[in-house]
């Protein structure tokens, strides 16, 4: 580890982990050490948790373990999946990605949504609001 150390300060110009503005840690270290690290778990998990009730309370089938900050947005159809990836972004500024054949099964199309510590409630609030909106654009939802 030392060496693979060395030898990236070499291609840096010498400079260690401090003097590139770095934090020396090892990989098993890096989930978060103490307080900090027990906050943005417990601000994950809690934005896992908002995001997929209100998913599941509009009407989407999730994918994926009710836990998991990775979230599947079950659409099956890939031409679908595609679309609503697009108008989400276009039209409200979030991110995501559709998936379909042959990266999942035929038929298993989906939008992954990866939920973070760092998104605020109102930007949770605000992705899953943009799935509703879209989604009852596209008729994924029942109009209300």
């Amino acid at each position: 580890e030392e060496e693979v150390e060395e030898e990236e300060e070499k291609k840096e110009g010498g400079k260690g982990a401090q003097g590139r503005g770095e934090r020396k840690q090892g990989v098993r270290g890096s989930g978060g050490v103490g307080a900090g690290g027990t906050e943005l778990r417990r601000r994950l998990a809690a934005n896992t948790a908002r995001f997929r009730a209100r998913m599941t309370s509009a009407g989407f089938d999730l994918g994926g373990g009710g836990d998991h900050p990775i979230v599947p947005v079950m659409l099956g159809d890939a031409a679908l999946a595609t679309e609503m990836a697009d108008q989400l972004l276009t039209q409200h500024g979030v991110y995501v990605v559709g998936f379909s054949y042959p990266v999942v099964p035929r038929g298993k199309a989906r939008i992954r949504v990866q939920l973070s510590a760092a998104h605020t409630e109102e930007m949770v609030e605000r992705a899953a609001g943009a799935f509703e909106s879209v989604g009852r654009e596209l008729g994924v939802l029942p109009p209300t």
